[in-house]
Order: C-alpha cells, then structure tokens, then sequence
C-alpha cells in the first residue's frame, strides 16, 4: 500500500524546462534580504530588510516597491504568506512572531505578536488545509504549535511545545496531508513529528541520527522526504518503510546536486511544486532545481534525469535566499553578490 501511494503522488513531467531571467536588472538591494515570500495570487511580495519589511507589487514577474514596515527589532529571518487570510507572518532574531495584515494601508499594523521562543525565529511553516496552525522552530531548540479555532479569529496561542534539549531547529517541513512534520537540527538529528488522532498533540516518533548536520529537507509527497547535509554533493531521499510493525523512514537513496564543499547558509526554505513536480533546493553557491520520476526498477526509488542550476557565483559566499511561487511559476532570490532581487519564470521546451 505504501509503495502504490509513494507511485501515485509523483506527477510526471517529461518536457524539459528551466526558470528564465524576466529582467536583467532586478531591484537592488544593499541589505541582507534573509527572507522572501510571495502571495497565492502572485500579486503581492515580501522582502527582508535587516529589521524592516518591504512591500512590493507583483505583477507578471514586474516589481515595484510600494511600502516599508518597522516594527522587529533584529533581523527578520522568515516570511510566510497565509492563502485563505488575509495575512501574512514574520519571524525575527528578536525572538518574536508577527502576523500581519495583508491588505495594504497608509499606516500598516499588525494583529498580534507571538511571544514564547527565547532565542532567534529560525523557520516557520503554516498548515494551509485549514490554516489554524502555525509552527515555528528557534534556536532555543524548541519547536512551538501555534493555535487559533476559527478563520474569523485573530487570536493565536501556543497550544504545544517540544523540547528535545537540542541546539538550532534549521527547516521544518509539514506533510501535504498536515498530519506529519520533520525537522532538522544543529546536533545533526532529524525529528518526525506525528499530529495525533486527537487532532490536538504532537508527539515525536522517529529520531535520525546523522553523521552531518543540515540546513534543508522537503517533503516529495506522503511517503517521502529529501534533506541536505551541510557542504554535501548529495541530496539524500528518505521513504517510508515496514519495519517491525512500524513505519519508520530510512534512506534509501542519494542524488548528486551541485554546491558541495562550499560556504552555505541557513533561511531560504526548500519547496517542492507537486503540480510542475519541481524541487527547489539551495546548497553552497547554487540553487537545485530537480525533477522526480518513479523508478522503473522499484517503486522505493526515483530517477532525477531533469536537473537545472543556477550559479549565483563564488562571491555570494551562500547567501542565496528566495522562494518559489505556490503555483510553481515565478521563483523569487536574492544573492548578496549581485545584491539584487531577482524574478525567474519557468518555461517548458515544447
């Protein structure tokens, strides 16, 4: 059953594709811009600016800035769009989450400010099926479940918190059926996280041990995973598997990308498109655009023939941060060689 499910939840693709340059001068930036998201619609951008925010029109891969929030008080270091509020998140060195509204006014405010972590935001992901959940990882090593019980609310509590006594939780990444989290962390260990049938508690199930440890990893479907470890040539692919009446996740697979043995850093989310079934995935000076196709061999394994790259050179010296688009179709970076936001379109060759 787990290997038909692992099959069924690849879409494949067989054109060629790549993401194309809209503009050859992107919109400057002399700050570290740590985090970039864009809105469902592709109307609407966000951008880091050490403690600030930028509001930027989105319109055909067109930017144009049209407002700045100061409100943080260090480094802002995520940003998460909502798709059915009309909100978006951030999460900062100061150690705080702010939710936001998304509609634009002459004097931006916000709905609420979380407060629980003790040290810096250092990834943050919503649940978007019902979009009552906000989780967020910290350097404190705890991993926080923020509630709230209905679209209509602004009220946000933390409802759970898990401490496994470790050091920086780098990604987190929750399943496409919002039942199942997996996280990395500094002390080079991977935690799968399991929503309980109470629909209520989290509790963790499965702890990876690693020889290295690792900025990104990404769910590919219900079944499966991927995770970087830091200044690797590899990306390694964990899927789910019986073992004494018990599913637990091994890897069974690895993948060569580019940026091995190069400086990289932390922020700048992993996505995975299921749609295009394109992986984005940065590592060293590059970001990995990959593609999944089921194994005619074995339903356990994946072929990756569709690979493309982009080089944001040496002098980046890793600091690449972006996102991809919720339809797949822009994928928005700043590098801090070129100290300019770029927008990519991809495009098939028919």
């Amino acid at each position: 059953m787990l290997q038909q499910e692992c099959c069924a939840s690849i879409q494949i693709k067989n054109k060629p594709y790549k993401y194309e340059l809209i503009s050859e001068h992107g919109i400057h930036q002399k700050q570290l811009c740590y985090a970039i998201a864009i809105n469902d619609s592709n109307t609407l951008l966000t951008c880091s600016a050490y403690k600030n925010i930028k509001i930027l029109q989105f319109k055909n891969g067109q930017v144009k800035q049209i407002q700045e929030i100061y409100k943080h008080k260090d480094w802002i270091t995520t940003l998460n769009f909502f798709k059915k509020r009309p909100n978006f998140v951030s999460g900062s060195q100061d150690a705080s989450i702010i939710i936001w509204f998304s509609i634009l006014m002459p004097s931006p405010k916000y709905m609420m400010k979380l407060k629980g972590h003790s040290k810096f935001i250092s990834c943050l992901v919503l649940d978007h099926i019902k979009e009552n959940l906000l989780i967020s990882g910290s350097g404190d090593g705890t991993i926080k479940f923020w509630s709230t019980f209905a679209l209509a609310t602004s009220e946000w509590s933390c409802s759970q918190t898990i401490n496994q006594n470790s050091s920086t939780i780098y990604e987190c990444s929750l399943r496409e059926d919002g039942n199942q989290l997996v996280t990395c962390f500094q002390d080079c260990k991977i935690l799968i996280i399991d929503k309980q049938h109470n629909q209520q508690q989290w509790e963790v199930k499965q702890v990876i041990q690693l020889n290295r440890r690792g900025y990104r990893l990404q769910f590919i479907n219900n079944q499966s995973f991927v995770f970087v470890p830091y200044s690797s040539n590899d990306l390694r692919i964990y899927n789910l598997q019986m073992q004494s009446n018990q599913e637990l996740y091994f890897n069974t697979q690895n993948i060569p990308i580019h940026g091995g043995e190069q400086s990289c850093m932390c922020f700048f989310p992993s996505k995975y498109n299921k749609q295009k079934n394109v992986l984005i995935i940065k590592n060293g000076y590059y970001i990995n655009c990959l593609r999944f196709q089921q194994s005619p061999y074995s339903t356990q394994l994946f072929d990756c023939d569709q690979t493309y790259q982009i080089d944001c050179g040496e002098k980046s010296e890793g600091n690449i941060f972006g996102t991809l688009s919720n339809d797949g179709e822009f994928l928005i970076f700043w590098d801090s060689n070129s100290k300019e936001i770029k927008v990519k379109k991809y495009t098939e060759n028919i």
